[in-house]
């Protein structure tokens, strides 16, 4: 569903306040003043300030659905070879969104905004990685494929944290280095 230019408005104004004040602190009368709405406008759209928050934070997170179809389908005619480099190609795409959208993501993962973001982050990463394991052609006898989406995850989001705050590397970096690290992980694991 397309967000209206209102809905826009108000999105982008709750965000503009989370940039100095804490989500706790601001008001549904603020957020109309910043969006140049009047409260009644407001209350046709979203219930309140927590409402329009978890709007744009399912936004961020849906716009990971495309490229981690594009890496199943990857994944899916790859299975046969275990050439690395479509998938990494497809792993720099997802990597993409994250940069696209750094200005979001310094605010939903900064101090004013829902601290929980972050843990919405791990959960929708973890589905999208459950949905991944039937296509990943590399056998892990020794290692829990849950345990290893939860550990890959945590990491990927620990990269994310850093690179948010030193944007000097670019997608194709940043995917490099995850894969490199996750591929090393699966290695170790397939030695023992």
């Amino acid at each position: 569903m397309k967000k209206s230019k209102t809905e826009k408005k108000i999105q982008d104004a709750l965000l503009l306040l989370l940039k100095t004040e804490s989500i706790n602190h601001i008001t549904m009368s603020q957020i109309a003043q910043k969006a140049n709405l009047n409260r009644v406008t407001l209350y046709r759209h979203y219930n309140d300030k927590w409402d329009i928050l978890e709007n744009i934070e399912q936004e961020f997170l849906h716009k990971l659905d495309t490229p981690h179809a594009k890496m199943i389908t990857n994944l899916q005619l790859t299975t046969q070879s275990l050439h690395p480099h479509p998938n990494l190609r497809a792993l720099t795409s997802f990597f993409k969104v994250f940069q696209d959208n750094f200005p979001l993501l310094q605010v939903l993962m900064g101090p004013n905004a829902n601290l929980g973001f972050t843990n919405k982050l791990m959960t929708y990463l973890i589905n999208l990685e459950e949905k991944s394991h039937p296509y990943i052609p590399v056998s892990i006898q020794k290692l829990n494929p849950d345990m290893f989406s939860y550990y890959s995850i945590s990491s990927l989001i620990g990269i994310i944290q850093f690179w948010r705050k030193n944007q000097n590397y670019s997608p194709s970096q940043m995917a490099e280095f995850f894969f490199k690290i996750r591929i090393g992980a699966i290695k170790e694991f397939q030695n023992k």
